[in-house]
């Protein structure tokens, strides 16, 4: 789940952010957030700050973040996700190796092998196995996928995870072999770690 911490100045616009973090993550303490927004300047802000000021000022440099006010919500919400995701991904991309079944998958480079064949899996791919590897008993809802992998909040009408699906499944077994690495059991995604 996303950590969001708010350090806004106007009591109206503190509540309704938070109203609006809290349906893609939880408001935390500053010293545990993912994500502070705040509409106060930092001399040294970490990549993970976003600031709502009336202009963007010249003193804040990439990777931080800022958006002028007055403020569209989505926008913010995109932010936040993409941060998030960004972070999540380099999370992953730093656990190396994975085995799956008889497969090797790394997850920096996005290769996965098996005996003597190599596919290239595409970033969203990785992303997509990924959540799943580390999810408990490996395996998520359609809900909790779109949100962890795309960044979609809510229910969304989509076709974008089971297209993602079908095509992973078809590079892998036309590439390399390997047949059923993802399941589906009544709306649940399972990666099949074993043989």
């Amino acid at each position: 789940m996303r950590r969001i911490h708010l350090s806004l100045s106007d009591p109206v616009l503190h509540s309704l952010i938070a109203q609006q973090m809290a349906i893609i993550g939880t408001l935390v303490d500053a010293d545990q957030c993912d994500v502070m927004i705040t509409d106060q300047p930092s001399p040294a802000p970490a990549p993970s700050y976003i600031f709502l000021l009336p202009s963007a000022p010249a003193h804040i440099t990439a990777p931080a973040q800022s958006l002028p006010l007055p403020l569209k919500i989505g926008k913010l919400v995109d932010m936040v996700l993409y941060i998030t995701l960004a972070r999540a991904r380099r999370d992953h991309q730093r656990s190396g190796d994975i085995l799956l079944k008889n497969a090797k998958l790394n997850a920096q480079t996005g290769d996965m092998i098996l005996n003597d064949h190599t596919t290239r899996l595409t970033d969203r791919e990785v992303d997509l196995v990924m959540a799943l590897y580390h999810a408990p008993n490996h395996s998520l809802d359609r809900a909790t996928l779109l949100a962890d992998v795309w960044g979609y909040a809510g229910n969304v009408e989509t076709h974008t995870l089971e297209t993602h699906i079908y095509r992973l499944r078809q590079k892998l077994e036309t590439d390399i072999g390997l047949f059923d690495l993802i399941v589906t059991d009544h709306g649940t995604y399972k990666l099949m770690i074993t043989s």
